[in-house]
């Protein structure tokens, strides 16, 4: 019995100081990254930041970061951007349409450089409600589906009683197979229950891979996920995506299944936000 303790006291003691003697891991700060690139839009915005140890004050706010090289082209063309109070900028006016392929590289003399691509989603349109239609929570948004679309993300906010609620629901494309009309996407409008009535602009936007992964891992909290293999960046973290947009403006009628959803109180409601993502999924190389 003697021997026994004894045993378990060097053993354990001997665990303690292996634990001691294995050097504290050393913190790298990484380039942390968000570039969404729209169609149609002209003047794109790259928004930089850095990754923080647990034990240093974080700087969340993701303005005035000096000191970096950014570079955006598409085949022969090339953009450099220029460091504002809050974001980098391009000088000059950038022309992006479906299917285009961009590339972005990011270097800074502290951090590692970050390289990305996107490839824009394809166009799409909305069949279903018209310009200046009335609709209620009985209605559905129909839409054309973007090219090789993999799902859906809708995400909408109001405030009540003083806070902001966030609601969102993002669904794989292969749950939707075997739909009759497979070349049109159709969303009840029962989430219209949560928003205001009245004038309502719904907007939809197409997705690359990039940035749908990217929400995918926000989501779920898989923060260490990002990476090249989610939202397809090199040499940091963060997103470089791009979306097609899509919207129509509508009336929203009160009607009989107000409070159908729970914990919705129209009285209680002020302003909101509401937007369908419909996410495109690329088999990008």
């Amino acid at each position: 019995m003697i021997k026994t303790r004894a045993f378990l006291i060097l053993t354990i003691s001997l665990c303690i100081l292996s634990c001691e003697l294995i050097p504290k891991e050393q913190f790298t700060p990484l380039l942390n990254v968000h570039c969404l690139l729209f169609e149609g839009s002209t003047q794109p915005r790259v928004i930089l930041n850095r990754t923080y140890s647990i034990d240093e004050p974080a700087d969340s706010t993701f303005r005035n970061f000096p000191g970096a090289e950014v570079r955006l082209w598409r085949g022969q063309d090339t953009w450099t951007f220029y460091n504002t109070s809050w974001s980098y900028q391009c000088r000059s006016k950038i022309n992006i349409s479906p299917s285009d392929t961009f590339f972005l590289r990011i270097t800074h003399p502290e951090y590692d450089t970050v390289s990305g691509r996107t490839i824009m989603p394809d166009t799409f349109s909305i069949v279903c409600p018209q310009p200046g239609d009335t609709v209620t929570t009985e209605d559905s948004l129909i839409w054309t589906r973007s090219r090789t679309c993999s799902g859906y993300y809708m995400s909408f906010a109001y405030l009540e009683m003083g806070d902001t609620f966030h609601y969102n629901i993002v669904i794989p494309n292969d749950r939707l197979r075997g739909l009759p009309q497979d070349t049109l996407v159709r969303l009840p409008l029962l989430w219209l229950d949560y928003g205001p009535k009245g004038p309502l602009t719904l907007r939809i936007c197409a997705l690359d891979t990039n940035y749908f992964n990217w929400i995918q891992d926000i989501r779920r909290g898989n923060f260490a996920r990002q990476t090249q293999q989610t939202a397809r960046i090199t040499g940091g973290i963060g997103v470089f995506g791009s979306a097609t947009v899509c919207s129509v403006r509508v009336y929203v009628k009160d009607d009989t299944i107000i409070g159908y959803l729970p914990g919705s109180s129209p009285s209680r409601r002020k302003s909101n936000h509401i937007s369908v993502y419909n996410t495109v999924n690329r088999n990008q190389p």
